[in-house]
C-alpha cells in the first residue's frame, strides 16, 4: 500500500496478494506428506516395558470436618502399583 499526494492521502488500492501460500496451502506443508509409519512397539507395549522405572504422583487438597485444608503430594511406583 501507498500514499499518493494526489489522492490526498488516501491509501492506493492495490490488487496484491498479502501471503502467498502457493500450492502447499495455509498449511505451510509443501508437498510433504506424514512420516511412515515405524516398526515397533505400540505406546501400551512401551508403557508396560518401562513401568518398572515409573513413577506417577498426584498433589492434591483434603478439606477437614474441622475447616482445615490438608495438601497431600503423594507418590506411587507404576510397575508394583505400591507406595513409596
Amino acid at each position: 500500500m501507498g500514499l499518493h499526494a494526489d489522492q490526498g492521502g488516501v491509501p492506493e488500492a492495490r490488487d496484491e496478494r498479502v501471503c502467498d501460500h502457493g500450492e502447499e496451502g495455509p498449511s505451510g506443508r509443501g508437498g510433504l506428506e506424514p512420516a511412515p509409519r515405524r516398526g515397533g512397539p505400540s505406546w501400551s507395549e512401551f508403557f508396560r516395558a518401562q513401568a518398572d522405572g515409573i513413577l506417577a504422583c498426584d498433589f492434591f487438597t483434603v478439606e477437614t470436618v474441622f475447616l482445615r485444608t490438608l495438601y497431600v503430594l503423594f507418590f506411587i511406583e507404576v510397575g508394583s502399583r505400591s507406595c513409596t
